[in-house]
């Protein structure tokens, strides 16, 4: 039943990209999302949000080794190796987060900013230039300085019980200015040598709408919007794609089906870390933010590949 109502909506979302183009359907969406802020209280965003993260979200890297197993088209011994690998990048990226936090928390935000910049910007600029990677990296680390900088109180709360900082608003305020700045003078030279094809307006344009959805959303809310909306609806359907060359409602069941075994042992790992830390949320956001940085690391890698 999970896996035909799952698979029903993301025929809708991911089909109709091709129909209404994919600009249309994130605006779309997120202005959607957006005014669902005005309808419902902060607690009922958070379950939405929590609700979308743990499904859409976690349900775009559930099929790393399947399509990294794809790209180097390996036999049944290459695949065991990938395996071995994969469960090896999660373990090390874990064991750092835990005995070494603020090293973690740093890596795990430098990271996962390149992995949103590389997914909106991938397609836009020559390979093999780079360029590339720093423009991926300023690019998502601006999105998190103004999700930082808007919600100051709680990433305030969870840096200090991750990694027993103190960081002010002003820090967040200045971070956000140099990444912009820093990104600007990036994209004007990218853009001068003509490896980088973008409209500027309209780049400007997403980026006031993200700092517009960002003030008027719960921290949790503003990150699942963007988190789903503007990276993992596309980047499901880049994977379907790289795995079966089309996007049809029987390919996107046939990757939720090739998810569901990764999906559901997430699902269920999630599920014990609250039950054991229900009275502790200082350890909770630790261990958390530890199974965030384990699961995206090798993510990360996969995608890289695939986008190369």
């Amino acid at each position: 039943m999970f896996i035909l109502l799952f698979s029903y909506f993301g025929h809708l979302i991911i089909i109709n990209i091709d129909i209404l183009s994919l600009k249309s359907v994130k605006i779309v969406l997120t202005f959607f999302l957006l005014w669902i802020t005005t309808q419902f209280n902060t607690q009922t965003e958070d379950y939405l949000a929590y609700f979308l993260i743990l499904s859409l979200g976690i349900l775009h890297g559930s099929n790393d080794i399947r399509l990294f197993n794809g790209m180097q088209k390996k036999n049944v011994k290459g695949y065991r190796r990938i395996l071995i690998t994969y469960i090896g990048a999660v373990i090390i990226a874990f064991s750092v987060f835990m005995l070494i936090p603020r090293l973690g928390l740093l890596v795990f935000v430098l990271i996962s900013g390149y992995h949103f910049g590389e997914q909106h910007l991938a397609d836009k600029v020559d390979s093999g230039h780079y360029f590339r990677s720093i423009l991926f990296t300023l690019y998502g680390l601006f999105i998190f300085s103004m999700i930082f900088y808007t919600h100051f109180e709680d990433v305030y709360v969870i840096v200090q019980d991750i990694s027993n900082m103190v960081i002010l608003r002003e820090f967040y305020f200045y971070f956000m200015l140099i990444m912009f700045s820093s990104m600007a003078i990036l994209l004007a030279i990218m853009l001068r040598m003509k490896i980088l094809h973008i409209s500027v307006p309209l780049e400007m344009a997403y980026l006031l709408l993200f700092y517009v959805l960002f003030m008027n959303s719960t921290l949790l809310w503003s990150f699942a919007i963007y988190f789903i909306v503007w990276h993992s609806i596309p980047s499901l359907r880049d994977q379907i794609l790289n795995l079966y060359k089309t996007v049809s409602f029987r390919t996107i069941i046939k990757y939720i089906k090739d998810s569901i075994l990764y999906w559901l042992v997430s699902i269920i790992g999630i599920t014990v870390l609250i039950m054991l830390t229900k009275d502790d949320v200082r350890l909770f956001n630790l261990l958390f933010f530890a199974f965030l940085a384990a699961i995206t690391l090798p993510h990360v890698i996969v995608l890289g590949k695939m986008h190369e």
